[in-house]
């Protein structure tokens, strides 16, 4: 299976002027969410050991994933996907704003989907979630990656994501296995292509 080089034109819209929240990138990346207790009982059951080790943050009782081990693809993999999945809407613009927050594990192509003038398209919902200070979490589960010649792979995860409620509620959002490939550059695994999903 082979993950597509970008995002798909009907999930591009033109992106807006760059404003003063545009520096808040490096310390909205402190805290790629995760999520509470109810998505880590789903995680025990049946997830790899590539699953970043979880510590609390904030008042949505959020938790903010480990530092990935580089070495590892499926690591990355995980890491990458729950950063780019992981949305606020209070502060980010569109989906896009998580793409920029990941920027340090992408090369290639997704790189590039990264750092271009146009935006991934943001969820029908996302202006309700604006008004009720709700975030989405995702939590990356089952990651793997099959290895290619020249120090490439393809990488395979599920995600979960939820939405977080203000007042501590959760509402599932959606499931879907993300695939995309992935390149060792200077011993380190990066995302390579922008995911496709399934």
């Amino acid at each position: 299976m082979h993950a597509s080089s970008k995002p798909q034109d009907s999930e591009r819209t033109p992106n807006k002027p760059m404003n003063n929240r545009d520096s808040s990138y490096i310390r909205s990346g402190a805290k790629l969410l995760a999520l509470t207790m109810v998505a880590v009982a789903a995680i025990a059951c049946g997830t790899s050991n590539t699953d970043t080790g979880p510590t609390h943050d904030d008042d949505y009782g959020t938790v903010i994933p480990g530092v990935p081990d580089r070495g590892s693809a499926e690591s990355v993999l995980t890491q990458t996907l729950s950063t780019i999945y992981s949305w606020q809407p209070g502060s980010d613009r569109s989906p896009t704003d998580a793409l920029i927050r990941a920027k340090q594990f992408l090369t290639g192509d997704a790189l590039s989907a990264a750092e271009v003038t146009s935006t991934v398209r943001a969820s029908t919902e996302w202006g309700a979630w604006d008004r009720s200070g709700d975030v989405i979490t995702a939590v990356v589960t089952r990651a793997q990656s099959i290895p290619r010649a020249n120090g490439q792979a393809i990488g395979t995860a599920v995600v979960m994501q939820t939405v977080m409620h203000r007042d501590g509620g959760t509402t599932p959002y959606r499931t879907f296995t993300a695939t995309a490939q992935l390149r060792q550059e200077d011993g380190n695994w990066k995302l390579a292509t922008y995911p496709t999903t399934s």
